[in-house]
């Protein structure tokens, strides 16, 4: 009896080991990102606003930083998750930003998908400042 009850603690705490992710494996460094923000409004409505983030731009260079920096202490998460506030994406990428977590998915080097969840404050993502030449604003009602 100890046996089938120790496996299944086992097994949870083993998938809740602490992960750490290789930036090499996110596929990014070589391609433009593209960041869409959601707003909802006091009548429930949403509203998305896009804009390219520049391989070559400063923001660019924050956000990989902060990957490095944010390397380790990631969890497995097998979850699926609605609408963030921000959600950045390139063929190969997504990173979901919640205002207090965020989810990231890729291909390991296996080809392996991983999905994969931080606790984090979205303050540390100002650097993404909303407010920039290059955005295109797509007013969308759902």
């Amino acid at each position: 009896m100890k046996k089938l009850f120790i496996l299944p603690v086992f097994l949870i705490a083993f998938q809740s080991c602490s992960q750490s992710i290789d930036i090499n494996d996110l596929k990014i460094n070589n391609s433009d990102l593209k960041i869409t923000y959601w707003t909802k409004s006091s009548f429930g409505l949403n509203s998305t606003s896009t804009k390219l983030l520049s391989k070559d731009s400063k923001e660019f260079k924050n956000f990989n930083d902060w990957l490095i920096d944010n390397s380790k202490g990631w969890e497995k998460s097998i979850a699926s998750y609605a609408t963030p506030n921000i959600f950045i994406t390139s063929a190969d990428f997504r990173l979901l930003i919640f205002k207090n977590f965020v989810i990231i998915g890729y291909s390991d080097k296996n080809n392996k998908p991983m999905q994969l969840i931080k606790h984090t404050n979205i303050k540390e993502f100002e650097f993404l400042n909303e407010k920039n030449e290059r955005t295109h604003n797509k007013q969308k009602s759902q």
